[in-house]
């Protein structure tokens, strides 16, 4: 990959919530992205994050949250069909449409970005960021 497209990848992150997203955000995001749906277990063992650390990332990326008032509405919370104790996580339309975005930025002809690094005014506002 290169550095130009990583650049503009993290610019698109970054869209989502100006200097506030942590990485490990990201990185659970974009496991996420690779899988129908996931327990927290799941994502707690792949991304290598306490349970805690889980719980706030997803209700971060989540469509709403009891414990925040702002939310990014990228990811679905749901109880386990199977076990009513667990919960699942999965992207939502809006998360589903921003990682083809992202995905898109990572082909191997990226648009370069402007104005300092951030992506181009038609992908955030495609995504509602």
């Amino acid at each position: 990959m290169a550095l130009r497209q990583l650049e503009n990848a993290l610019a698109l992150l970054g869209s989502l919530d100006p200097g506030n997203l942590p990485i490990h955000h990201a990185r659970v995001l974009v496991w996420l992205a690779q899988r129908e749906h996931a327990t927290y277990r799941e994502i707690e063992t792949e991304c290598g994050l306490s349970n805690a650390a889980v719980s706030r990332t997803l209700n971060s990326l989540a469509e709403e949250s009891p414990h925040r008032k702002h939310t990014l509405g990228l990811v679905e919370i749901y109880r386990d069909a199977m076990s009513g104790r667990r919960y699942k996580a999965r992207l939502n339309r809006k998360g589903r449409e921003f990682m083809r975005a992202l995905e898109g930025l990572l082909e191997t002809n990226p648009r370069p970005t402007h104005d300092h690094g951030r992506p181009h005014q038609e992908d955030t506002q495609r995504l509602g960021c």
